[in-house]
């Protein structure tokens, strides 16, 4: 026999056994947590705001438990800082305007117009 229909004949090699691929996604409310921060500063402002805190922050703490994939971290502590902000921004916006109409009111009376 030559050598060329020995390795015709020789047992094949099976192909090399990988372990399954166990790509798992972001989970839903890491990702609306996201959206709604981003939202928040686009459209919305509060209305997405405070939701995009409370759900980014629930989240982490979902998956810190490991109760949700730990890929959406990213995403629910993007949405935690983006939604944060936004509502401190709007706290700051009221307090700095409750204080501008507290200084007219004040200047007002002063003046003796009230």
């Amino acid at each position: 026999m030559n050598s060329t229909s020995d390795r015709h004949n020789a047992p094949q090699e099976p192909y090399p056994v990988y372990p399954p691929h166990s790509a798992s996604s972001p989970g839903g409310y890491a990702i609306a947590s996201l959206v709604l921060g981003i939202l928040s500063f686009a459209v919305c402002g509060p209305c997405a705001g405070i939701p995009a805190f409370i759900i980014g922050l629930t989240e982490l703490t979902r998956i810190k438990r490991g109760a949700a994939p730990p890929e959406g971290k990213p995403f629910a502590l993007a949405g935690a800082i983006l939604g944060g902000i936004n509502s401190a921004l709007l706290i700051f916006g009221i307090l700095l305007y409750l204080a501008i109409a507290l200084f007219i009111i004040i200047v007002g009376f002063r003046e003796g117009r009230y």
